[in-house]
């Protein structure tokens, strides 16, 4: 007979269970990371799979075979990720992760892609990176059954990757972290059955390859290799005269190495120890930086770790292993040492503190070391780590993995350019959202506004001016990105009794009506055609200005769109917003006389200026007492022809048929009582009309205006 009982079944038993277990969590772990999409898949990590590609069928790493190849999506010339060699030759500036990574690009190529292709090699990337942090969970898990039940061994493993920097950066691209933390943690596995008896001597040549494998992907392995001295030094039965001599070998290579210039290194730069060793930052600023600030600090985004600190320090005598505390001790310190002095500690635009993610492995193996001991408190510091846990899982396995915010936090401003944001408490990278990041944007730009004085030009990218509603700059100018956008300037240097001009210069996405607002007060309506930019001036009294304080420029867009190729909202291409005094009156206006054309003109041309639109606005001077002008004279060719209509304020000057066959004399009586300040004079051109690829509507030709006296001879 068939004996059912469960005992026997072969899947009932603990091992096969947790197996069972183990494997499905990590599936989810797989899952998660290759689902997630925040991607970082153009970042550092970028190239090292077409590097590997060219070492698979070219053996070499030298990208230079790559150059002419069409479907290349990289700058070979300028790309920050390669490296230029004397003997002519680009390499990746990784060699580690190239030459691991053969095999999988080896299969992807029988699966029909190409690692020149950005899609396929960011296709693949996801891939591994989503394999390496299923890899590293079930390493956490061997690691931690060693040391602990099957339990805590999984929670804790859960906790260490989901909530901390393993995640958040190893699911995003492949990094040199996805492949150093797996080699880094089967080292320590195989040291901690050393540790425990389960070996009669370690496989040194293991160890060894394990070692220079993950140094290869991560120079900053290297600071596993002086924990792994430390721990070797501690040893009774180990030779010590023979480790402190390989030691102070090591120790001197290093050395001779960080003083070769790099043309003589045997390895690239990217592994010289002086970019591990660079004090080029104070010590006390980068460990506080690492450690406790607000969008970098480890303890800050990974409280559990608090708890395991605590019980450290309070169980320190209880602690089994202390020669795998005094490793983990080493490791961490070295590590957090030399990140705290690096020119860039805060590791540029990375989420969180993705410099300290590799120091989650000795702080795992600390962790259940801990949780092994009978340390005082040891319920409330398990209490205590769960819930601290879940704000740290939330940061990671959340924001960092579906906040697309959290990556635009690096930018506008710069972290780069301003650290000190690193800092603010008051928007912490791990709440960014889109209305956070906008506010914290208005916020930096008013901290740091400078006044716009007569003359000065508020530019996209400049500090004279706040920008509401707008999208990051692109090169010379940014777009709008509501229907209301608005600027924000400080005038200084105003004289109230005075008027001045407002020039705004900018482009548009297609045809576009501006309906702008200085303070609430309107300014009428302008048209702008296309993206090549225009300016457009207001005139405006000195006493709009001359109020203490921000005054507010409202531009509304109610044709605000799509492009076509575009998803964003689009409307205004901001160029430049300047507050220019008034042009002194020589006696006529020229078509180059920039600052008398107000608005509807396009730029000048060889002796001329176009009109464009159905309505164009010269400044007309402030009338004085001692002349005699009563007579407008204007030197125009029409575009065909044209009606002319010129109007001052609300009266009609004159009407004018231009025929379109040269240059006409338009004369327009002026009223004895026009005012005495300057005032825009508006033609109205109604036949104006688009010529065969040009976008503009042309309507007059303006060579010349002059005010002459009334009856003066033409001519």
């Amino acid at each position: 007979m068939i004996d059912t009982g469960t005992e026997s079944m072969p899947y009932r038993s603990p091992t096969v269970r947790l197996a069972v277990l183990a494997l499905a969590l990590a599936a989810g772990v797989f899952a998660l990371a290759y689902l997630q999409p925040t991607s970082a898949t153009d970042s550092d990590g970028a190239i090292a799979l077409l590097a590997a590609q060219a070492l698979l069928e070219h053996r070499t790493l030298d990208l230079e075979v790559y150059r002419h190849q069409d479907g290349l999506a990289y700058d070979l010339d300028h790309d920050y990720r390669l490296r230029r060699r004397g003997d002519g030759g680009t390499y990746y500036n990784n060699l580690g992760v190239p030459i691991l990574s053969v095999p999988a690009v080896a299969a992807a190529r029988l699966a029909g892609l190409d690692m020149r292709r950005q899609e396929d090699e960011q296709a693949l990337q996801e891939l591994l990176s989503a394999l390496a942090c299923a890899a590293v969970f079930l390493l956490l898990v061997r690691l931690g059954l060693l040391l602990l039940p099957p339990r805590p061994a999984l929670v804790t493993a859960l906790v260490t990757l989901l909530g901390s920097s393993l995640i958040s950066t190893m699911a995003t691209g492949l990094w040199s972290l996805d492949y150093a933390a797996p080699l880094m943690l089967a080292a320590l596995v195989h040291v901690v059955r050393w540790e425990l008896g389960q070996l009669r001597r370690p496989c040194w040549a293991c160890l060894g390859l394990l070692a220079a494998a993950a140094f290869l992907c991560r120079p900053t392995a290297a600071f596993l290799l002086l924990g792994l001295t430390a721990y070797a030094l501690t040893r009774r039965r180990l030779p010590r005269r023979r480790a402190v001599a390989a030691a102070a070998a090591a120790g001197l290579l290093l050395l001779v190495l960080a003083l070769l210039p790099e043309g003589l290194l045997p390895l690239p730069r990217y592994y010289s120890p002086s970019r591990l060793i660079s004090w080029q930052t104070p010590l006390g600023l980068g460990l506080f930086g690492h450690l406790l600030s607000p969008s970098r600090g480890l303890l800050i985004w990974s409280p559990f770790l608090l708890p395991v600190l605590a019980g450290a320090v309070a169980g320190r005598r209880r602690l089994e292993h202390r020669r795998l505390v005094l490793m983990a001790a080493v490791w961490a310190a070295c590590h957090l040492l030399f990140a705290s002095t690096k020119g860039m500690w805060w590791g540029g635009h990375s989420y969180g503190p993705r410099l300290m993610a590799e120091l989650m492995l000795p702080a795992f193996l600390l962790t259940a070391l801990v949780a092994r001991a009978a340390v005082p408190g040891r319920r409330p510091l398990a209490a205590a780590y769960l819930l601290l846990s879940l704000p740290a899982i939330a940061v990671h396995s959340g924001q960092g993995l579906f906040n697309e915010a959290t990556q635009r936090w690096n930018q506008h401003p710069d972290v780069d350019r301003h650290p000190e944001m690193i800092f603010a408490w008051r928007y912490p990278q791990f709440l960014a959202s889109t209305a956070r990041l906008r506010q914290r944007q208005i916020d930096w730009q008013r901290a740091h506004l400078e006044p716009l004085r007569p003359g000065d030009v508020l530019l996209p990218a400049g500090r004279r001016g706040i920008f509401v509603g707008w999208w990051p700059p692109e090169g010379d100018w940014r777009w709008s990105a509501t229907r209301r956008p608005a600027i924000r300037f400080r005038p200084a240097g105003i004289d109230a009794g005075a008027r001045y001009l407002l020039s705004l210069r900018a482009g548009a996405l297609g045809e576009q009506w501006l309906i702008p607002a200085l303070d609430g007060r309107p300014l009428g309506r302008r048209r702008f055609a296309g993206f090549a930019p225009r300016t457009e001036r207001f005139l405006i009294p000195g006493s709009w200005l001359a109020a203490p304080g921000e005054r507010v420029l409202d531009l509304g867009l109610p044709g605000a769109r799509p492009a076509a190729r575009d998803p964003r909202l689009l409307g205004l291409s901001f160029h430049a917003l300047s507050i220019d005094p008034l042009p002194p009156w020589k006696g006529a206006i020229t078509y180059a006389d920039d600052l008398f054309f107000l608005s509807g003109w396009s730029t000048a041309e060889d002796g001329w200026r176009w009109s464009d639109g159905h309505r164009a606005r010269l400044l007309l001077p402030p009338r004085e007492p001692a002349s005699s002008a009563a007579e407008l004279v204007l030197r125009a060719a029409g575009f065909g022809r044209q009606r002319l209509s010129v109007r001052l304020e609300r009266s009609v000057l004159c009407r004018h048929q231009l025929h379109g066959e040269g240059v006409e004399e338009v004369r327009c009586p002026l009223p004895a009582g026009r005012p005495a300040q300057p005032a825009e004079l508006v033609l109205e051109l109604p036949d104006a009309a688009a010529s065969a690829g040009d976008p503009r509507l042309l309507g007059i030709a303006l060579y010349a205006a002059r005010l002459l006296p009334a009856g003066a001879p033409q001519g």
